[in-house]
């Protein structure tokens, strides 16, 4: 059971324009009524999906920030991480995992997309994300993330058993629990999660209508909404469905309205229109 007042650690890019990141994950979680101590890993004038974003890097600021807090006798109920800058940084953020103990480290590990790794990685990145993950309880890659961390190859179209493979071997890694996302089909109408129990050995999938359309963020906000259900009682299996749900309604409240998807999705409406529902 989590606390009556939860807060979280939550370090991610703080993007100052554009619904992706600590944009995202902030309100949803003041949403739920989670207090949120936000780490930037790095400051950006706006999301990436900008040309010529402006960039202010954090990595030695890090542990002295933490160290404050540990100063002040700060404490968490969760700590979450999504992109990270470079192996140097995951290093990091590894020591100060270590340094405050939670119930639940739900680590995202940010690396790619689509097959390939993002352009602002090299090969150096994984290993390194490999050494947080093995300090995750939940971990939520997309399925090409999942690929690179286990060195399996990626297929255009993963069923069951190769799924179950993928997931043993996340779980071998040392993650206890994980989600992966946006997981390939030849169905191009369906778009499919998987959920495994590293201890019970049980996986699930969940399918949702595909909606052709890219708006940066909707993995920060699946993954914030996810572990903001699980911090307020709600179970993992469960959690993952109203996560689904949240982000393809975000993406249809978007869709009909005029908005430029570099922003990310509508995030403020339909939180604003979820409040005045209480």
């Amino acid at each position: 059971m989590f606390e009556n007042n939860p807060r979280i650690l939550a370090i991610h890019d703080l993007s100052a324009f554009g619904n992706t990141s600590l944009m995202a994950v902030i309100p949803i979680m003041y949403h739920y009524g989670i207090s949120v101590c936000a780490l930037p890993s790095v400051i950006l004038s706006t999301s990436t999906m900008y040309e010529g974003a402006r960039k202010i890097e954090t990595t030695g600021q890090l542990e002295g920030f933490a160290r404050h807090w540990k100063d002040l006798g700060m404490s968490f109920s969760a700590i979450y991480t999504g992109f990270l800058d470079s192996p140097e940084q995951v290093d990091s953020i590894s020591r100060i995992v270590q340094e405050f103990p939670t119930k639940l480290v739900l680590v995202d590990p940010v690396l790619a997309d689509d097959g390939k790794l993002y352009s602002c990685y090299d090969q150096d990145m994984v290993p390194a994300m490999r050494r947080l993950v093995a300090q995750a309880d939940l971990i939520t890659p997309n399925y090409t993330e999942a690929c690179l961390l286990t060195g399996l190859e990626y297929q255009s179209d993963p069923g069951k058993i190769e799924l179950e493979v993928l997931c043993k071997a996340l779980v071998a890694l040392g993650a206890k629990e994980l989600i992966i996302t946006s997981l390939p089909s030849q169905d191009g109408s369906v778009s499919r999660v998987a959920y495994y129990h590293g201890k019970n050995g049980v996986m699930s999938t969940y399918t949702c209508q595909y909606i052709p359309c890219f708006f940066p963020g909707t993995g920060d906000i699946f993954s914030s909404i996810l572990l903001a259900e699980v911090i307020t009682g709600v179970k993992v299996e469960n959690a993952i469905q109203k996560a689904i749900d949240f982000v393809r309604e975000a993406i249809l409240l978007t869709l009909n309205q005029e908005h430029k998807a570099e922003e990310g999705v509508l995030l403020e409406k339909l939180l604003c229109g979820r409040i005045r529902n209480l």
